[in-house]
């Protein structure tokens, strides 16, 4: 029984350490504006980000697994300061972490400079 439990534990931080378990940020493009508006200097400095994520969790997945852009940008808005109307500087990223075949979460970022129009 012990070395059973250990041949199966062998197997399964071999099997981890394989995959990768966590992913990277990815790029997926620039925007030098998310909402159209006139050219006029940020309203802070600081950069804000707002974020969007699904996840799986069983062996068994169903449904859509896209996560939302508009939620993402609707989260970065409400994290910025009061007055802020739009993001200019704006990336799109993606993220993931990954432990198969249990858990696989997927998440799309926006990061930009706030704004006002």
């Amino acid at each position: 029984m012990n070395r059973i439990f250990i041949l199966g534990l062998s197997v399964l931080l071999v099997a981890l350490s394989i995959s990768s378990c966590t992913g990277g940020e990815k790029l997926l493009f620039q925007i030098d504006r998310l909402k159209p508006a006139k050219e006029r200097p940020p309203f802070t400095e600081n950069r804000i980000e707002g974020e969007s994520c699904v996840g799986w969790f069983f062996p068994i997945y169903f449904g859509k697994f896209e996560p939302d852009l508009q939620a993402a940008y609707d989260n970065a808005l409400e994290r910025a300061p009061e007055g802020t109307q739009s993001l200019s500087n704006g990336e799109v990223f993606t993220r993931f972490f990954l432990l198969p075949p249990l858990v696989y979460i997927r998440c799309i970022a926006i990061v930009g400079t706030p704004s006002q129009e």
